[in-house]
């Protein structure tokens, strides 16, 4: 899909200049496109990633810690694919509004160059999303 094409696709949060600077910059600055409600939730989401890092002692193929990571001093670098660690993130891409922003920008050839876990939480989404355009 082409950026001509998806510009042709009548957005449904971003305005169309939004969106027509998005393709020409390569990047798109909405401030408090999060609500304070999601906020709250993934940050209470992370934190309990967090607390459940304190038992591992190494990084392993979900938790990637800091060299100096303990259990009384958690030092959590990175968790991967953290829809699939707590229901909070999924529910997050499926059911936000960040869904139907990226509906009004993504390009689907873009997705190769995307890194492993965002492309897989936008594939997910993106099944909703292709639905939903066609209707």
């Amino acid at each position: 899909m082409t950026p001509e094409q998806s510009l042709a696709i009548s957005p449904r949060i971003l305005t169309q200049a939004q969106r027509e600077l998005y393709f020409s910059e390569v990047y798109r600055l909405l401030e408090r496109a999060i609500g304070e409600e999601w906020i709250a939730r993934l940050r209470a989401a992370t934190d309990e990633l967090i607390e459940r890092s304190r038992r591992v002692s190494r990084s392993d193929a979900v938790w990637d810690l800091e060299p100096d990571h303990r259990p009384d001093a958690p030092r959590l670098r990175r968790v991967s694919a953290p829809v699939d660690q707590h229901p909070v993130f999924w529910e997050y891409v499926s059911q936000s509004v960040m869904g139907d922003i990226v509906a009004d920008l993504i390009e689907i050839a873009w997705l190769p160059e995307i890194i492993k876990s965002q492309r897989e939480a936008l594939i997910e989404g993106l099944a909703r999303l292709k639905n939903r355009l066609k209707a």
